[in-house]
């Protein structure tokens, strides 16, 4: 059968059926999704991931806005939610996921000591970048895609990063 190798090991695509195809364009949808299937997660070993940054704060908070604003249009869409659970959703993201993904870095940074002067001193741009994730995530919720995805690929796929 058809099958996508990802981030998630290897999933057949027929046995997601529709969903799949509701969630496609976001990469934790399809975590998501094969997760709730108990479908094992899988990291090939010996993989050297590389990444880039963006040069600017700007960059990296417009990017993470389009792309938070994607996922949550698509998880909305996968899941069948009404307005009234997006609603709830928007505003539970907005007031509880920084704190959240800040308390769990922080429980990561905890096991490593010396890396907490850096944390704290980074603290304000985490906190700018989590609160923009979060309100287009938000944002994607209450009003839909919009240009989204043209915005988003201009960041992802046309905006020169640093390594």
């Amino acid at each position: 059968g058809k099958f996508v190798e990802a981030h998630t090991g290897t999933i057949f695509l027929d046995e997601l059926g529709e969903d799949f195809e509701k969630s496609v364009g976001v990469d934790f949808n399809v975590q998501e999704m094969a997760n709730a299937r108990g479908l094992p997660m899988k990291v090939a070993p010996g993989v050297l991931a590389a990444h880039r940054c963006y040069a600017s704060l700007w960059k990296l908070c417009a990017a993470n806005f389009y792309y938070l604003k994607i996922l949550s249009v698509a998880r909305a869409r996968a899941n069948g939610w009404s307005f009234p659970t997006r609603l709830v959703w928007a505003c539970g993201v907005v007031t509880l996921v920084p704190a959240l993904r800040l308390l769990r870095l922080a429980k990561s940074i905890s096991r490593r000591p010396a890396l907490l002067s850096t944390f704290l001193a980074s603290m304000p741009v985490m906190l700018l970048v989590y609160y923009t994730a979060a309100f287009g995530e938000a944002a994607g919720y209450l009003f839909g895609l919009g240009d989204a995805e043209e915005k988003f690929l201009k960041w992802e796929l046309n905006t020169p990063r640093i390594a």
